[in-house]
């Protein structure tokens, strides 16, 4: 059994680290603890708030890989023609 304070802590610290190396990955993750963590904790509207930011963080994560895959497309038709 893990305190919540202290899992608070660490996903806190898990989302300071995400946005120093630009992981939008890392961020989801973080978001999705933090707004678990929230919930358990009964703190609703916090737990809504990340839960949100969670969900605009996979959108931008599944537009990036997307983009990947078509530029990735893209190269290997290019190649293909050649």
């Amino acid at each position: 059994y893990l305190d919540p304070n202290v899992a608070l802590e660490y996903a806190q610290k898990r989302l300071e680290l995400s946005n120093q190396l630009n992981s939008l990955q890392t961020k989801v993750v973080a978001y999705r603890q933090l707004s678990r963590i929230y919930a358990l904790m009964l703190n609703y509207e916090k737990a809504f708030e990340y839960k949100v930011l969670e969900n605009i963080y996979t959108d931008s994560l599944n537009t990036e890989n997307s983009v990947r895959k078509i530029e990735r497309m893209k190269y290997e038709y290019e190649l293909g023609k050649k």
